[in-house]
């Protein structure tokens, strides 16, 4: 299992290697450990870094790896990065998933960063929607007040922008090509989706191109860790 430390920020990357310290709290509880190993895990962010992560092994319980709140286990970017790109797709229902990731590569400088990573992305973090709505995570965190973001607010921007894609020359393709039935997704067929994922991530995208990617990711992850105790990806 993974236990999320705020030891290290995003912003002070400044070596190769990354070493995370476990969280002083939780010190009596490793001090248990049978023996304590490494994980090694390949970042990129301005610069290649590897993050050493701690893993304690137990005999009388699952082992524990320590993992800093940016890092997502075998992806190669910090978790705002791929947030970000979700958070600008889900709430921009005119614009595909090719032209978030490319968005998203030039807000972070990134050489590659594809559609087909974006897709995935999207999906596993439908999956936390789900256990969100099963405890309320979304009516609990604090943004809401901040930033005056609402769910109905949502609803009302997505219903007008639905009424404006069924007049778009996509809108019958079924009717038009009933042999048709697997045609790739108009924007229309995706803005329930789209719609669930901008609540559930409160237009991270916004808060982002203010200049917060380190304090609005920890903020994120920290609320979403502390609530289920698990990996938001």
């Amino acid at each position: 299992m993974y236990i999320v430390t705020y030891s290290i920020k995003l912003e002070n990357l400044n070596n190769y290697e990354i070493r995370i310290s476990p969280p002083k709290e939780m010190e009596e509880l490793f001090s248990r450990a049978k023996r304590v190993s490494e994980r090694r895990y390949q970042l990129k962010y301005y610069g290649n870094h590897e993050i050493i992560c701690p893993e304690y092994i137990f005999t009388d319980c699952e082992n524990i790896i320590v993992i800093p709140y940016f890092l997502n286990p075998g992806r190669r970017y910090p978790i705002q990065v791929y947030i970000y790109a979700s958070s600008l797709y889900s709430s921009n229902t005119e614009i595909g998933q090719r032209d978030a990731s490319e968005a998203t590569r030039v807000a972070f400088g990134l050489k590659t960063f594809s559609h087909s990573t974006l897709c995935r992305t999207f999906k596993e973090l439908e999956k936390s929607f789900e256990k969100s709505l099963k405890d309320h995570f979304g009516e609990r965190f604090e943004w809401d007040k901040e930033s005056g973001f609402r769910y109905n607010d949502v609803i009302s921007e997505i219903e007008a922008l639905t009424n404006k894609s069924e007049n778009s020359p996509d809108a019958n393709i079924e009717q038009r090509h009933p042999n048709v039935s697997n045609h790739f997704p108009t924007a229309k067929d995706t803005i329930d989706r789209r719609c669930k994922m901008t609540w559930f991530l409160h237009g991270f995208h916004r808060y982002i191109m203010k200049g917060n990617v380190d304090i609005i990711g920890c903020k994120f992850v920290k609320a979403w860790y502390d609530k289920h105790r698990r990996l938001l990806i």
